[in-house]
Parts: C-alpha cells; sequence; structure tokens
C-alpha cells in the first residue's frame, strides 16, 4: 500500500474510521478524538527555553510600561505645577495605566489588576502630596 500526502486540512479530530474503512474492508475501529492537530514541542530543552525567553520578554514588558507610566505624569506635573493640573494628570494616568494593564497583562486575575493600579494611583498621590507642599512653601515666602 501506498501513502500519498495531499495536504494538511485543520481538523479537530482525525477520522480513522473513513481511512480503515476505505482500505482494510471488514475492520473494526473506535473513533477516537485526538485534538486539534498542530505543533507539539516534544524537545523539553527548547521548550524550557522558549517558555524562559517568553517569561522574561513579559517582565521586561511590565517593567517598562511600569517606568514610562509612572515617569510621564511626574514630568507633567512638574513642569506644569498647579493643583488642578496635578489632580487631572493623577487621574487621567492612572485610568490609562488601569486599561494598559488589562489589555498587556493578560494572565493578571482582577485582584492583581486592582492591586497593581491601587499600588500606582498611591505613588503618584504621594508625588501630587509632596509638590503641593512645595507650591504652598513658595507661596508663602512671596
Amino acid at each position: 500500500m501506498e501513502f500519498k500526502v495531499k495536504g494538511r486540512k485543520n481538523y479537530s479530530s482525525w477520522d480513522a474510521t473513513t481511512w480503515i474503512k476505505k482500505y482494510q474492508p471488514g475492520a473494526t475501529v473506535q473513533s477516537y478524538g485526538i485534538g486539534p492537530l498542530g505543533f507539539r514541542e516534544l524537545d523539553k530543552k527548547r521548550l524550557s527555553e522558549r517558555i524562559y525567553v517568553d517569561a522574561l520578554k513579559s517582565r521586561l514588558h511590565m517593567a517598562l510600561l511600569g517606568g514610562v507610566a509612572l515617569i510621564t505624569p511626574m514630568l507633567i506635573m512638574a513642569l506644569y505645577p498647579g493643583l488642578v493640573v496635578n489632580l487631572v494628570t493623577t487621574s487621567v494616568a492612572t485610568v490609562i495605566f488601569a486599561v494598559l494593564v488589562v489589555v498587556i497583562g493578560t494572565d493578571a486575575s482582577g485582584k492583581d489588576i486592582l492591586a497593581s493600579t491601587a499600588a500606582y494611583s498611591a505613588v503618584l498621590v504621594v508625588f501630587v502630596g509632596t509638590s503641593l507642599q512645595t507650591l504652598s512653601e513658595t507661596n508663602a515666602t512671596k
């Protein structure tokens, strides 16, 4: 018997019974679904290396997001001092940060997103408090 490869179709299970009935008349086989046919990584060393690199990339993306998310509103608040600017910047930056964490942090649960957003807004509120204290001191000396 000769096998010819005609191309791979994206079936969710291989229909063995049709093939056996066609080429082995009289044979009986129970059909089992084998799941989606796709690439299965059998090399454990490459799999562990790929998992390590993916985790490293994920941590790097989160570190860059956190750094930029903290520095940008602090620069805005330092360059344009004022109560309204500080409060609006903090509010908008917190909402943007929460949305970005939801979009980028695909493996984060709801409590992780809440905790990171709360910590982020706490850091910005501390910056607002210290900058307001500096503003009131400069106004008092004038």
